[in-house]
């Protein structure tokens, strides 16, 4: 199987932020210069939304694709070629017991120390864990969430050494969570949870829409600051089992890049910058932004090619990124994905 299309370049202008299709190509950094090309599934397949989770590691990513027939949801493992660059698929897998309309692979975590890969299904609110060996995946444990059924638990997720954080947006009337699962001697233990710490916790501030950690003690969550209804990503630490408000680390006051705060859907950190990905904004193109470690903005990264939600899925290793687009419709196939790789150079 080969899901690798012919490759073109694009680049990403400092001070602009929009990745323009051209020619060239290359692979270097200078300024925050991005050059792009693309991958899809082989076969292609209708509504699957492949891209709409990825993770990256060393010449290897994972790619989910949550819905399709019945919406039990796969993910796709491609390689790639360290002359040419090009992506091939090697093969694909779903949950350990496949279940439908679970959406297995709707949001996925790396986690390179531990050659650990977390696996969120949004629908069955619940996590798989697996660990890795070169391009084979073993299974190691399906947790349930703790918060329920129905809450959109592993909307993202997030894994850090034996630290794992599941978005739980949905839970409580859209008030939303993250619980905080720890590996203890291999086996996953719900810990403790905690909800948006700015505010008093209120209906749809959708906390834990997005989730990062840096350390196994260090996150940083998205949710919505309902009074004026802006974007807001909170900085939490981490002391034993308790996780611990630290500050509101960036908030789209006036709403000037997200309308009504609630488009944010990943959060990645490219070296000391923070990137918020929005796949639905810009009139469902998708679009991210990236904030230094300061909390300031920095720019707004767009893509010109028409919808598509470009963004939804994201992640990096060092500045070698991937980003997913599900909503795209390659080869007439209408929601089949695609993948986009870059270098984002921050």
């Amino acid at each position: 199987m080969y899901g690798y299309l012919n490759p073109y370049f694009g680049r990403l202008v400092p001070g602009y932020g929009s990745i323009t299709p051209g020619g060239g190509g290359g692979g270097s950094c200078s300024g925050n210069d991005t050059y792009v090309n693309k991958f899809v599934s082989d076969p292609l397949v209708t509504t699957s939304q492949f891209g709409n989770a990825v993770a990256l590691g060393d010449n290897i990513c994972w790619v989910g694709a949550p819905a399709g027939s019945n919406k039990p949801g796969t993910v796709y493992v491609f390689t790639r070629a360290s002359t040419s660059g090009a992506w091939t698929e090697d093969h694909t897998f779903q949950a350990a017991t496949p279940v439908n309309n679970a959406d297995f692979g709707w949001s996925m975590s790396y986690d390179e120390d531990n050659n650990r890969l977390a696996i969120g299904s949004i629908i069955g609110c619940d996590v798989d864990f697996y660990t890795l060996s070169g391009v084979t995946e073993t299974h190691e444990q399906k947790i349930d969430a703790n918060s329920g059924t129905g809450t959109s638990a592993g909307n993202d997720v997030a894994i850090f050494g034996n630290t794992c954080l599941v978005g739980v947006p949905g839970y409580s009337s859209s008030k939303g969570r993250v619980e905080y699962w720890e590996n203890v001697t291999g086996t996953w233990t719900y810990r403790s949870s905690f909800q948006m710490g700015s505010q008093t916790p209120t209906n749809f501030q959708l906390f834990g829409n997005g989730v990062v950690l840096t350390d196994d003690a260090t996150a940083y969550v998205q949710g919505r600051n309902m009074s004026p209804n802006e974007l807001t990503i909170e900085k939490w630490t981490r002391s034993g089992t308790t996780w611990s408000y630290d500050s509101i680390f960036w908030a789209d006051t006036g709403k000037t890049y997200f309308f009504n705060g609630n488009y944010s859907t990943r959060l990645r950190w490219i070296n000391d910058t923070l990137i918020a990905v929005a796949g639905v904004a810009s009139g469902g193109n998708g679009m991210m932004i990236a904030i230094d470690a300061n909390g300031d903005y920095i720019e707004t990264i767009t893509y010109p090619e028409a919808s598509g939600q470009w963004g939804w899925g994201l992640d990096n290793r060092g500045t070698d990124a991937i980003v997913g687009a599900p909503f795209r419709d390659p080869g007439a196939t209408f929601n089949g994905g695609e993948v986009y790789t870059s270098i984002l150079c921050y």
